[in-house]
């Protein structure tokens, strides 16, 4: 039987690199086996887990690109992804749902999976879907991934009527946000403006955000919470030009 270590991720967050995990909750050594095939056959690392307690631990302390949870063997399954909706890191991740032959379907529709497959499993089928939660994994991998970088960043908001200006520099940045040092504390419910500039020509960037967590007081992460999609694309493209420019 198959166990992993899990590493906790100190921002709940992708570490650098664009390979894909997914977290497998099954038991059955068949399926372990067709799901890690098929699932590396698309460059994505399958991480086995046979105990819904150590899934959980998991998604509370990593985020995974996608989660296939058997239904079948986890009579609790459904309730095990509703309960990873709940969790930051992981709750707009893609979702799969192996489930019995003879479920109701009014019970198919109240699981809050992106993907519900039936056994026995179709090895044709489960390709097909793979492939399109690919798509949907690289999407929204894109919104996290997360290159180091230092800039200079200003921040400003109103508290008690009165207008509050910080200079922060960034450790890293994706297109969802930033991580950053301050030289003051910051409090856990800033929210305000978020000003900086992309270093070789890549504009001046504007938007809203909020604390998404706080470590130390002054080294925080922030979320992106209003930002055009010319600022959000050009921040993307920049992030995809250094990649490129260091592979």
């Amino acid at each position: 039987m198959t166990r992993v270590t899990f590493v906790a991720l100190p921002d709940a967050g992708y570490v650098d690199g664009m390979g894909m995990d997914c977290l497998v909750l099954l038991r059955e050594p068949k399926l372990q086996s067709m799901l890690r095939g098929l699932l590396g056959g698309m460059d994505i690392e399958a991480h086995l887990a046979v105990d819904p307690d150590e899934a959980m631990d998991a998604m509370t302390r990593t985020k995974f690109d996608a989660v296939i949870v058997d239904c079948c063997e986890f009579k609790n399954g459904a309730a095990i992804i509703r309960s990873m909706r709940q969790l930051a890191p992981n709750g707009k991740t893609i979702a799969f749902a192996i489930l019995p032959a003879d479920i109701p379907q009014h019970l198919r529709t109240e699981i809050p999976a992106h993907f519900v497959v039936q056994q026995p499993l179709s090895v044709d089928l489960m390709t097909r879907s793979l492939r399109a939660a690919r798509n949907m994994m690289l999407q929204e991998r894109r919104r996290y991934f997360r290159y180091a970088v230092e800039l200079r960043v200003t921040l400003e908001t109103m508290h008690a009527g009165v207008y509050e200006e910080l200079q922060v520099r960034t450790t890293n940045l994706s297109v969802g946000g930033m991580a950053v040092v301050a030289p003051a504390h910051l409090k856990s419910s800033w929210f305000g403006k978020i000003q900086f500039n992309l270093p070789d020509g890549g504009g001046r960037i504007e938007a809203r955000g909020e604390i998404a967590w706080l470590l130390t007081g002054k080294t925080a992460g922030l979320r992106f919470t209003q930002i055009s999609d010319k600022h959000r694309t050009a921040i993307e493209q920049w992030i995809s030009a250094r990649v490129v420019e260091e592979s």
